[in-house]
């Protein structure tokens, strides 16, 4: 991967684009060393950078006032200065990269941010030395950081990227999966934790897409959509990427990323190399099959749909259910390789969508625990 870089000092060249040219020539990044960036597919652009933002001691910072748009907050109460910008470059897991990570300043609280680009992956960091506190949000969709951030120019861009497929919610998300025209300020698309899954932007045909996901520390990344009325004027809209809304204090240190993966070859073949990038950046390399013991051995489910999903029928509890189960399936010689334990079998948290308290039985479904039963068991967390 080659780059085009300026020499001058970073106050006389504060925004000079360093273009990134990339070994996949569909696809291509510009940094600057005054924070934005661009991303372009087939010489259009599909990303537009915002500024980001962030909350701390109560005060959300930003680095420049946005659009004035009537009846809505501006999305700052004070500066977030960028002080320094460093040209960097390396290699890891997922490959060669060159970059620029900025040093920016929440009052006296720092705030660092790098952009790292290799051949078709984009990987975005929030890091906070000094950690953070007082950062809570109330709005439960919203976070207390903002990077990256894109910028919706509809108008100029002329609707690209022209689809979108999330999924959200419990589980594995596909209760809840979304899709349609990528038309982000009409709320069509899902905010907050439970949109934490991978974002999939795709060309009108499809054969071309885009995956936008957390990369680490994802039980506390989330999206948040800055929707508002299409204007005409070019500025249609917002999203970022940031720590969930109902995290107070992060510790001295903290560090999230933000992953982002391009495919010419269409929405099957990005989830494919979203994939295999998360597990590579992960250390957990690729599967030697994607067959396991859940797909080439008959199982006994208790999830929805089975008879006794929600109910125990004439036993007492659950466990009871599984041991009787167990005998029949002996006396009429039925090979169940595994037993399915659904969200029955574990402590919950009150008031809470099924969230786990522990990794532990709950008394009343399985009074003598796990370890009653003959078969291997598969178990099922809704929420942490």
């Amino acid at each position: 991967m080659e780059f085009i870089i300026s020499l001058l000092p970073f106050m006389l060249c504060a925004s000079l684009p360093v273009q990134a040219v990339s070994s996949v020539p569909e696809f291509n990044v510009t940094l600057t060393y005054d924070g934005s960036f661009g991303i372009r597919v087939r010489n259009k652009p599909w990303f537009t950078s915002t500024t980001p933002f962030l909350v701390a001691d109560g005060v959300r910072y930003g680095v420049q006032a946005p659009v004035v748009i009537p009846g809505m907050l501006p999305i700052m109460d004070a500066p977030l200065v960028l002080t320094d910008a460093e040209w960097a470059d390396g290699k890891d897991a997922l490959g060669s990269y060159t970059g620029v990570s900025y040093t920016y300043y929440a009052n006296i609280t720092r705030l660092l941010l790098t952009i790292r680009a290799y051949d078709s992956i984009v990987v975005f960091t929030q890091a906070f030395p000094d950690g953070l506190n007082n950062t809570g949000v109330p709005d439960k969709r919203k976070v207390l950081s903002g990077y990256p951030g894109f910028q919706w120019d509809f108008v100029f861009q002329g609707y690209i990227p022209s689809g979108y497929l999330t999924y959200s919610g419990p589980l594995d998300g596909i209760r809840s999966v979304r899709k349609g025209r990528w038309e982000p300020w009409q709320q069509t698309v899902a905010d907050g934790r439970e949109a934490s899954g991978p974002l999939c932007l795709f060309n009108a045909s499809g054969s071309e897409a885009v995956i936008i996901s957390p990369l680490t520390k994802v039980m506390t990344l989330s999206p948040w959509h800055r929707h508002w009325p299409s204007t005409g004027t070019g500025t249609d809209g917002q999203s970022y990427w940031g720590i969930d809304r109902d995290i107070e204090t992060l510790p001295p240190g903290y560090k999230a990323e933000v992953i982002l993966v391009y495919s010419p070859y269409g929405v099957g073949q990005v989830f494919e190399d979203w994939g295999d990038a998360m597990r590579r950046y992960s250390g957990q390399g690729a599967p030697a099959s994607h067959w396991s013991s859940g797909l080439d051995k008959v199982g006994y489910w208790t999830g929805p749909g089975s008879f006794y999903y929600d109910n125990t029928g004439q036993n007492t509890t659950y466990e009871d259910v599984i041991l009787e189960v167990e005998k029949k399936a002996k006396i009429q010689r039925v090979p169940f390789g595994f037993l399915e334990l659904d969200n029955w079998w574990y402590e919950s948290e009150a008031n809470r969508t099924e969230a786990i308290v522990t990794w532990a039985a709950n008394n009343n479904s399985l009074p003598d625990g796990l370890g009653n039963f003959e078969q291997p068991l598969v178990v099922v967390c809704s929420a942490w």
